[in-house]
């Protein structure tokens, strides 16, 4: 009864786990991907329970697979105990991910599968990357102008795995699995019907491609050499070449460590996820012992596969496997592709001519104890599955409230979804940025009442304590460091040292993210506006000289930026510098494509600026080096909010 179990839910998650998603939670496709795995596993190990409880036998197979796969995931729970910072969301995330499917590939080892079962997983491995192809056509063809859809399935990019460049990878993998399959079948039937498959995916490799290289599509991979540098600084302290960073923890790193070469290409204000390479990944996140145990267990599964008995099915494995090590290799994966990846080496395993698959006769006492930890298992797998999903859930509904423009709703939905995960930084940023709009909103009234007022102050001071929950929760976030300091920005016409507390996160920010031009720029903003609303000389003097480090710092980083040019211009105006006012908005012009809206504006500008000064001392902007860019002056300090007694700012 297991072993059915086990080959249903092989094919279940292969022909789900790429094409599944749900517009129900935040992210319409890993949160629901990760549920249905989850939920899945569950399954399996209620149904394991019952197996252990009514045969009193364990299922035992010899696989040389097993030593690596253990050494593995032994590797991932030290890193999940020993590196606190952002510990729920690794286990939520790819934590959770590779324990749950090294379990899934122990039971395909330990439960001979026939030739059967393997050959309908390459059925359905087939049968779904026909339906993403077809999909795909539609997508890119008809969904645009199909009226009956709503508007985020009439997006071009739109794919079910959530990635186009899944999809990609996917749809290749399957283009070259369905071809050998067509080069396999003797009934010419079966062989024109595969070819005729081959072509609808090849017709969409060929479109995603297309669109790729017209530029329609966008795939933002972080370059392999910035994915190296980043490794190599990951580890150079012993307990990160050990450990990695931690699972959940590479952009947070990235930022602390990214190469300075970036911010001259188009990723210079990108934040990835993952590294150049799901190798890379594995490497900066877990350290050598989760890269070396992770390339142990690839060198196993391809010393097996070369075993394999010489069977059509076996060689379509074989093909999987080697296809999708090569996508590890120079590409990163995700939850679907590396789903697939054990899915596969459990199944090369358990075909590899090893010891065979045997029942263990266990005493009644040590089978239940077993059994009871299975449902325990699974159980405790359905809680966290079900708090986890309720709170995106919850989560998906604040948004949909925010933009019908229900406060009420809005703020709600926030409190319930922090209430079932409230270790998660990225919720109480999102309610700390409602507080502080809702503060904001109430003190557009006319008529204020003293309980407006007193609302007012409650929801800032929330806001603080939220925006301060979140950093003491990922205290290594440089965005988290830059939210706190914009509220308190926000209430420098409000409160007492609010401009201290901004100055003070602003540099916090920075000391994590030192190469991000745009983060220069705004706390150069800071000291602008504070030049703008004092009265004491001096102190604007000093206010002026910080704006113009932070902006000349931007530009340093980014020579090519013609907002931090722009601001900086700005900043140099209000000091009476108007001959390095008019070289800045030089700049501003060299690095404008002259089509850009902006253009006329700083043109403009410069003309002002050319009256102020000898006519000696003008000349002509040269010539524009890049592409359009938006230019903003620093916003300007928001009024102050009304409340009926003051706020205290260390809440």
């Amino acid at each position: 009864m297991f072993k059915k179990l086990l080959s249903a839910t092989i094919l279940f998650l292969t022909l789900t786990l790429p094409l599944f998603f749900l517009p129900t939670t935040l992210n319409f496709f890993t949160t629901n991907k990760q549920a249905l795995l989850s939920l899945t596993l569950a399954v399996l190990l209620f149904g394991f329970s019952t197996h252990l409880l009514t045969q009193k036998k364990l299922p035992l197979k010899k696989s040389p697979l097993l030593f690596p796969l253990i050494l593995f995931d032994l590797s991932l729970i030290l890193n999940l105990s020993l590196i606190p910072t952002t510990k729920i969301e690794a286990i939520i995330n790819r934590g959770s991910l590779y324990l749950l499917l090294s379990l899934l590939t122990y039971f395909i080892i330990s439960l001979n599968l026939t030739q059967k079962t393997l050959k309908l997983f390459t059925h359905t491995l087939i049968a779904t990357g026909t339906l993403l192809a077809l999909h795909s056509i539609f997508q890119i063809l008809l969904a645009p102008q199909a009226n009956f859809l709503p508007g985020w399935l009439k997006v071009q990019t739109f794919t079910p795995t959530g990635s186009i460049l899944t999809t990609l990878i996917f749809l290749t993998l399957t283009l070259i699995l369905t071809f050998k399959s067509a080069l396999q079948q003797k009934n010419p039937l079966a062989k024109t019907l595969l070819f005729l498959i081959t072509s609808f995916q090849l017709a969409a490799v060929v479109a995603y491609l297309t669109l790729i290289h017209q530029g329609s599509i966008k795939l933002f991979l972080l370059p392999l050499r910035a994915g190296w540098s980043v490794a190599l600084d990951a580890l150079k302290s012993p307990k990160n070449l050990l450990l990695g960073v931690g699972l959940a923890n590479f952009t947070n790193f990235f930022t602390t460590a990214k190469p300075l070469f970036l911010n001259q290409t188009k990723f210079w204000n990108f934040l990835p996820s993952t590294s150049s390479t799901e190798l890379l990944s594995l490497l900066t996140t877990t350290g050598l012992t989760g890269f070396l145990s992770f390339i142990f267990l690839l060198i196993t599964g391809l010393k097996l596969s070369k075993d394999l008995p010489q069977t059509p099915t076996n060689s379509l494995l074989k093909t999987i496997f080697i296809c999708l090590i090569i996508a590890f290799l120079i590409l990163p994966a995700d939850l679907i592709l590396i789903s697939l990846l054990f899915l596969v080496l459990g199944l090369i395993a358990n075909q590899a001519p090893t010891s065979p698959q045997s029942q263990l006769k266990l005493p009644t006492h040590i089978s239940y104890s077993l059994a009871f930890l299975s449902l325990i298992l699974g159980l405790g797998l359905t809680y966290g599955t079900y708090r986890v999903y309720a709170a995106e859930y919850y989560m998906r509904q604040a948004q949909l409230a925010l933009t019908k423009q229900d406060a009420k709703a809005t703020y709600e939905n926030h409190l319930k979804a922090i209430k079932l995960m409230p270790a998660i930084a990225a919720y109480h940023t999102s309610l700390s940025q409602i507080d502080l709009e809702l503060a904001s909103s109430i003190s557009q009234k006319k008529n204020l009442s003293d309980e407006d007022k007193q609302q007012i102050a409650s929801l800032i001071q929330q806001a603080i304590a939220e925006a301060k929950t979140a950093v003491q929760l990922q205290p290594n976030n440089s965005g988290l460091w830059q939210n706190l300091a914009l509220i308190y920005r926000n209430l420098i016409t409000t409160a007492k040292n609010a401009d201290q507390f901004a100055d003070q996160y602003y540099a916090q920010a920075l000391k994590l993210d030192p190469a991000n031009p745009y983060l220069h720029l705004r706390y150069g903003g800071l000291f602008y506006q504070l030049a703008q609303i004092t009265k004491d000389k001096t102190q604007q003097q000093k206010f002026l000289a910080q704006a113009l480090q932070q902006f000349q710092t931007a530009v340093q980083l980014k020579p090519d930026y013609a907002n931090a040019y722009y601001n900086l211009a700005k900043t140099y105006e209000l000091a009476n510098n108007f001959q390095a006012a008019y070289q800045a908005m030089q700049q501003v012009l060299a690095n404008l494509d002259q089509n850009s809206p902006d253009y006329n504006l700083a043109k403009e500008e410069l003309k002002k600026l050319e009256e102020k000064l000898p006519k000696k001392e003008t000349s002509k902007p040269t010539q524009k080096t890049t592409k359009p860019k938006q230019l903003s002056q620093p916003s300007p300090l928001p009024s102050p909010l009304p409340t009926n007694k003051s706020i205290n700012l260390e809440k």
